[in-house]
C-alpha cells in the first residue's frame, strides 16, 4: 500500500490529483480512504460512494432510537426551533421541503410556524413512524430532485444532508431548479477542521485509533466541509450565501464519569457555551439564495449580513 503521502487520486471538485490521504476507515467490510487536496482543501471520501452504497448505509436500524414516541423531540427538538427562528429572520412561510427529514419533527416544526411543509426520507420505516405519529405528510425514499418539478418550492432543507449524497455539487445544481423566484434553500454540515474536529483528530493520531476522529464521517459523508469549499460549492451551483453562522450543540449524552473512553469529550465541553459556539462551533448554517434572483430578492430579505466575514 502507498504511504500516505504517496497515494493521490482525482479531486471531485476541481479534478486536481494534488490530492493526499489523511486517514483510512473500514465501513461494512471494505476500506475507505479519508483524502484531501491540496489545491481546493475538499475534504473527501475515496472511493467514492454510490447510490447503492449511500442506501445501504442509511437501511434497517438506521434512526430506530428516534422511532418511538418523545425521542426526536427530546433529541431535536431545541435545535429545531431555533433553526426555524433563524429562518424566520430572512424568510417567511411558503411550501417547504425537507429532504432527509428522518422522522419529521423539522417538518412538523415548520408546519407549526406557518410553511407548507413535506419531508423526503430514505429510510421507509422513519418515514412511515413519521406520517404515523407527527401527520405530516413524507415520502419514502432517496429525493431524485432531477424527477421532480421545477419551480416546486419556496424553501428547501438540507440539515445534515447535503454532504451524504453522492456528488454535493451535481446534487445543489438540482436542488436549485426546484425553487420558485426568490426561494431559499438552509444547508447544515459540520467544518472538518473545527476547533473540536481538530482535536479529535489529534487525539485519534496520538492514540493510532482512526475511530476517535468521530467528526469525519466518511465514508457516510461524501465530502467534508470547510466555509471556503462550502462558498466554492454553492457559488458555482448558482447560489449566493444569505446568511451564515457558527452552531454549537448544546445538548448531547451526558458524561459518565467511570466510563475512561467518554472521558476524552470532556475538554470539547467548553463549546458548548454560547459565545464560543457562535465562534468557534463545529456546525455551519448556511441561507442560499439563487444568484441570477439577487437584484430582485435582495429587498426582500430583512437582513443581509455579509459572507465575506465566513470562517
Amino acid at each position: 500500500m502507498k504511504s500516505t503521502s504517496e497515494m493521490s487520486c482525482a479531486c471531485p471538485l476541481c479534478a486536481r490529483t494534488t490530492t493526499v490521504r489523511l486517514s483510512t476507515r473500514t465501513v461494512k467490510g471494505r476500506l475507505w480512504h479519508v483524502m484531501r487536496c491540496n489545491s481546493c482543501e475538499l475534504v473527501f471520501t475515496n472511493p467514492q460512494p454510490n447510490e447503492t452504497d449511500i442506501q445501504s448505509f442509511y437501511e434497517d436500524d438506521y434512526h430506530s432510537n428516534l422511532r418511538q414516541p418523545g425521542a426526536s423531540e427530546k433529541a431535536f427538538g431545541y435545535k429545531f426551533d431555533d433553526y426555524c427562528d433563524w429562518l424566520l429572520n430572512y424568510t417567511k412561510p411558503g411550501k417547504a421541503l425537507d429532504i432527509g427529514c428522518a422522522t419529521g419533527l423539522f417538518v412538523k416544526k415548520l408546519q407549526d410556524r406557518g410553511f407548507q411543509a413535506e419531508g423526503y426520507e430514505g429510510n421507509a420505516a422513519s418515514a412511515a413512524w413519521g406520517r404515523s405519529n407527527f401527520g405530516v405528510n413524507i415520502h419514502a425514499g432517496l429525493f431524485n430532485p432531477r424527477a421532480s418539478q421545477a419551480g416546486s418550492y419556496d424553501l428547501i432543507t438540507l440539515c445534515d444532508v447535503l454532504e451524504h449524497t453522492v456528488n454535493p455539487l451535481e446534487y445543489l445544481r438540482a436542488v436549485r431548479h426546484l425553487l420558485r423566484p426568490c426561494g431559499h434553500v438552509m444547508v447544515t454540515f459540520p467544518h472538518i477542521w473545527s476547533v473540536e474536529s481538530l482535536y479529535y483528530r489529534g487525539l485519534s493520531r496520538l492514540l493510532h485509533r482512526e475511530w476517535v476522529w468521530q467528526l469525519c464521517q466518511v465514508p457516510y459523508h461524501t465530502w467534508e466541509f470547510t466555509p471556503q469549499t462550502a462558498r466554492r460549492v454553492f457559488e458555482r451551483a448558482g447560489f449566493r450565501i444569505v446568511a451564515f453562522r457558527r452552531w454549537q450543540p448544546i445538548h448531547g449524552e451526558p458524561i459518565d464519569w467511570r466510563n475512561l473512553v467518554t472521558l476524552i469529550h470532556i475538554p470539547t465541553l467548553i463549546l458548548k457555551l454560547r459565545p464560543l459556539g457562535n465562534r468557534f462551533g463545529r456546525q455551519m448554517h448556511f441561507l442560499l439564495q439563487r444568484a441570477e434572483e439577487h437584484s430582485v430578492c435582495a429587498a426582500e430579505t430583512s437582513v443581509v449580513p455579509s459572507w465575506k466575514t465566513i470562517s
